[in-house]
């Protein structure tokens, strides 16, 4: 056979093979929320020396189907469902016959998803389908297209842009790394939750450059990125142990710029020590130091503070830890490095 489990396995474990799932369980969410109930996954039949294309769809199934027994994202949200196992079929089609397939599936009601092609073929088949949606495709939902080439890898896993600074965050039960790209946040990731095998996620986020500032802190149940904007903290987080969580982007008002050096840091709650489970950001300024910070505490709510730092300069480049003390109400004891001189 062409087909082993073996292939399988080895595909799912490549370096570009969890941004092709996020890919494709992003447009699932997109397709619901065109308002489509049923989803018909298509894979462009591959040529026989195309070994990893021929295994990616498998192996792409069997995350889906695990992602729904584990009512993970994009098919619970919340613990709601949100998208049926039923509601999804899966289908091949010739790369000459793929118009034909488009018009037999297409309806009001179902998505089309085209979410595995030979990159030999996909110029041809992303033709096919503008052509088809620019003709057809108000008679019925888009024809999505749901894969991701090396090209939106950007890079093996490992690598990543030489003027881009790593950002680190670890606790007993888990790492990560961090760094920023164009428009994108990349991250490798290991833990108790996937017997600390590097895993990678790519988090899309428009603005982003290679150069933005970013900061990084754990919460018990969450990961969670800053990066400055002119006159806001941004933030994106998202659970720990679901690489294909629902992600949430905020701003918080703050008096930053958009090149401000930011710093974080987390902190879990134990019940040995009565720590809590908290978050702080802070940045320099002119013999202060300025922090947002929130956690259990108090309800998670962002709240802003200053702190009296005598020669600090604007912008020092800082480092930032917390470790648990006691039982203490806010925060814990915590430690501010920064470069003098």
């Amino acid at each position: 056979t062409i087909m082993s489990a073996e292939g399988v396995q080895a595909v799912r474990h490549a370096d570009w093979f969890a941004h092709y799932r996020h890919s494709v369980f992003s447009q699932l969410r997109n397709a619901r929320l065109q308002g489509a109930t049923r989803f018909r996954m298509l894979q462009v039949i591959p040529r026989l020396d195309c070994w990893a294309t021929i295994h990616e769809y498998p192996a792409l199934q069997q995350d889906c189907h695990k992602a729904f027994t584990e009512q993970k994202a994009p098919f619970f949200q919340q613990g709601q469902q949100r998208i049926d196992w039923q509601a999804i079929t899966w289908d091949h089609a010739r790369k000459d016959e793929l118009r034909m397939t488009l018009s037999a599936f297409s309806s009001q009601t179902c998505a089309i998803v085209v979410c595995s092609c030979a990159s030999d073929d996909m110029t041809d088949v992303e033709d096919v389908i503008l052509d088809y949606n620019q003709t057809q495709g108000g008679s019925g939902i888009r024809v999505i297209v749901g894969w991701a080439t090396a090209g939106d890898v950007y890079r093996e896993r490992g690598s990543h842009p030489s003027s881009s600074h790593l950002v680190a965050a670890g606790t007993k039960s888990g790492v990560s790394v961090c760094w920023a790209g164009e428009n994108h946040i990349k991250q490798l990731h290991k833990g108790e939750y996937n017997n600390w095998e590097w895993a990678e996620k790519v988090i899309h986020v428009e603005g982003m450059t290679i150069d933005t500032p970013i900061a990084h802190a754990l919460s018990s149940k969450h990961h969670h990125l800053f990066w400055p904007k002119q006159g806001k903290v941004c933030e994106v987080f998202f659970k720990r142990e679901d690489i294909d969580s629902e992600m949430t982007i905020r701003e918080h008002v703050a008096d930053v710029l958009a090149t401000t050096l930011l710093v974080a840091a987390g902190e879990q709650s134990s019940f040995v020590t009565g720590s809590t489970d908290a978050i702080t950001i802070r940045w320099a300024r002119q013999d202060k130091v300025h922090e947002l910070h929130m956690g259990s505490y108090n309800n998670w709510t962002m709240a802003y503070g200053e702190i009296d730092c005598l020669g600090l300069r604007q912008d020092s480049p800082m480092a930032l830890s917390r470790c648990a003390t006691g039982r203490i109400i806010y925060g814990s004891r915590q430690t501010l490095y920064w470069i003098d001189g």
